[in-house]
């Protein structure tokens, strides 16, 4: 199973299309979130992106994973707010059902959910 940090991780790089930023997106060090890209990568067996000079681009696996780790941070995310729903006390007293006080904190790559997940795309 993957480690959600590292799909935060690997989201961050995919969607900067740069390590450093993707690193200060997730608030890592560079080296930190290098490292975690290269662990994700032992563990799926695959390369998922290339690096060159001019910066980072994904590899035909990276692309294929790339579909799939929006899938799972989009259901991540409707989790938390389900779970936000049923454990808000407004929700069950019949009021407005408002999200977890905590889902943003563990939101999968650190910018708004429709930024991040690329709804559309």
């Amino acid at each position: 199973m993957i480690d959600q940090y590292l799909l935060r991780y690997f989201l961050a790089v995919a969607e900067t299309g740069n390590f450093s930023r993707a690193a200060k997106r997730v608030s890592v060090t560079q080296p930190t979130l290098s490292a975690g890209i290269a662990k994700l990568e032992r563990e799926l067996g695959a390369r998922l992106f290339d690096r060159d000079r001019q910066g980072v681009a994904l590899t035909p696996a990276g692309s294929r994973f790339l579909v799939r780790a929006r899938r799972i941070a989009a259901e991540y995310e409707h989790a938390l707010v389900e779970l936000g729903e049923v454990t808000d006390p407004h929700a069950a007293a019949g009021g407005r059902a408002q999200h977890h006080p905590h889902a943003a904190g563990r939101s999968l790559a650190g910018a708004p959910p429709r930024a991040r997940l690329g709804r559309g795309a």
